[in-house]
Formats: structure tokens, sequence, C-alpha cells
């Protein structure tokens, strides 16, 4: 339970499905991913049917909306006509798709055949797999933002962490200009030693 959304990622990914979980689980675990995935989608037909008969009643747009279609404002799919079975099977049978396939795209292109998939997998797939990134930001704010510093406006402190951040990255190099002058430099003595050296020949 502790890696279940882990877990249905990986399915939702059109690369894998449930390759890594045939190749490598037990078949009590691969059901059970199974049940899991049956499971998640169940609440989203549920949801989506809530919503078409929701008229009568109508619930605020962010509560009716997946998180990605909200941010992105694509519009809501209907429930599908076939069966949630048939959803759920027609997904796991057809081929993988390469390593290399841009999920968003291909969760674009397959939003009517596989549409509560295509629902889950907005909602899924844009999950932070690693929390790291986040917390070595906290950790550099703590290292920005110390006791002597404590009095720093936002902004500034916004500003300071991304020139930090370039810094590091070497997207911002404040001696490049100088080291630029000193090839050129360089360039131009090695020149002019040809020169003198052409004369003497």
């Amino acid at each position: 339970d502790d890696c279940r959304a882990y877990v249905l990622s990986h399915v939702l990914n059109p690369a894998f499905k449930m390759n890594y979980a045939t190749a490598r689980w037990k078949p009590t675990i691969q059901n059970t991913v199974r049940r899991w995935l049956k499971a998640e989608l169940l609440k989203y037909r549920a949801s989506a049917a809530a919503t078409v008969d929701s008229t009568a009643h109508p619930t605020p747009v962010s509560a009716t909306l997946s998180a990605w279609e909200a941010l992105t404002g694509l519009p809501q799919l209907p429930p599908s006509e076939q069966s949630l079975d048939e959803e759920i099977s027609a997904y796991l049978t057809t081929s993988t798709s390469t390593p290399d396939v841009n999920i968003l795209d291909f969760w674009s292109r397959h939003r009517d055949q596989f549409p509560t998939f295509y629902k889950m997998a907005m909602d899924y797939l844009p999950i932070q797999a690693s929390a790291v990134p986040s917390e070595r930001v906290f950790s550099s704010s703590k290292e920005t933002d110390t006791k002597r510093r404590n009095r720093l406006s936002p902004a500034l402190m916004e500003a300071l962490q991304l020139l930090k951040y370039l810094l590091k990255k070497e997207r911002l190099d404040f001696l490049q200009d100088l080291r630029d002058d000193v090839i050129q430099d360089d360039e131009e003595g090695q020149a002019l030693d040809d020169d003198v050296l052409a004369l003497l020949v």
C-alpha cells in the first residue's frame, strides 16, 4: 500500500504497462496490482458518472476536473460506452510503446480510446517520484536565509536562490568576458609572434 501510486504510475506508462510486474513479481502480487488498478479506475468512472448526473446541483469546476485538466484547461471527457473490463483488457493487451515515448503525447492521442485511463494518467503521472530536489531547495534556502540575514524580503530571497542555482549550473558566468579577452589577447600575441618568426626566417 505504501507504493501504490508508484506501481500504478508504472502501469500507466505505455512503455511498461504490466511488463515489469509480469517479469519480476509473483502472481499474487500481480493480482494485487490488477485489483488496485481496477479499484482506482472504478473511482474515476464513478466520479465521471457523478459529474454527468449532477446537472441539477452543479459542483465547482475545480471539484469536477482532475488536477491535470484544471491546470491545462483540457475539457473533461464523458464516461466511455465500453465496460471498464473491456477498457482494461484493451489497454493491457495492446503492444507497449518504445522506451523513448512521449507519455503526455501518447495519452493525448489515446484519450478517446482509453478515457478512464487517460483521466487517471493525468492525475498520477505528474506526481513527483522523489522529494530529493525539493529537499535540496530547502537546504539551499537555509544557507541563504541565516540568522544574521533573517530580514530578506521574499523577492530578494527568490532572486538570490535563482542566482545561486544559475551559478551552480554554470548558466551565469561572471568571468566569461574576461576569459574571452584573455583568449583573444593570446591569439593576437601568437599571430604577432608568427609574424616576427616569419620576418626572421
